[in-house]
């Protein structure tokens, strides 16, 4: 590899992976959990807080509990007559959250969800609306809107997330420079097959995979 040549992002695939070598006082160690930091003898950060501070130099805010809640039933209050917006904001609750950590396209599920989900969907789409009026991003949506604000890419090692999930790979991807390594372990086994489509998607966007194939058959 040329001086000039950009080092690789490496995926680290192996279902029973070394413990990452974490002495490069250059290199962000992200961890899941506080027990896995300290394991390794790092900071405890996690994506979620990555993505925050992303979120913050951007000059938004993140919703508190309280904000969300208040906003969230304000918006119903507003768009579905008939019924306690209080009862109706916490039955819908789960639902929104989902569909802004996933980052669904509510236009597109307006279009082919079922009629009783629409109305759902409609305060959803204000409700983001609303709180981006504010300045403020719900903290479910907290990573995806980092990534799509394209943060500085640093040298990350991302361990013990061990299973992908979309708003982890956006970000990941859009945040991981030049030789970080993010440990996604992959195999022939069901449990896998989330991570492997999760794999195949980021090869794509050129992550390359560590020495000594998962991906092959292992006993």
């Amino acid at each position: 590899v040329g001086a000039t040549d950009p080092m690789p992002r490496i995926i680290e695939t192996a279902p029973f992976a070394p413990r990452p070598d974490v002495s490069s006082s250059d290199v962000t160690v992200v961890t899941p959990h506080l027990s896995a930091a300290r394991a390794l003898g790092v900071p405890h950060i996690t994506l979620k807080k990555l993505g925050e501070e992303v979120v913050r130099r951007s000059g938004m805010g993140i919703a508190t509990a309280f904000e969300a809640k208040f906003t969230l039933k304000h918006i119903v209050a507003g768009k579905v007559l008939g019924t306690p917006a209080g009862k109706y904001s916490n039955r819908i609750s789960e639902t929104v959250n989902t569909i802004l950590r996933t980052g669904i396209d509510t236009s597109v599920l307006a279009k082919h969800c079922e009629p009783r989900l629409k109305p759902v969907v409609e305060v959803t789409e204000s409700y983001r609306a609303e709180l981006r009026r504010q300045g403020l991003v719900d903290p479910e949506e907290v990573m995806l809107e980092a990534a799509r604000i394209g943060p500085k890419r640093r040298l990350l090692i991302i361990y013990g997330y061990f299973r992908g999930r979309k708003e982890e790979i956006d970000f990941i991807d859009s945040i991981a420079g030049e030789g970080s390594i993010y440990y996604l372990p992959c195999g022939d086994y069901d449990i896998f097959s989330i991570n492997r489509g999760w794999f195949a998607e980021l090869k794509r966007s050129g992550w390359v995979e560590a020495e000594g194939s998962a991906l092959e058959p292992f006993s």
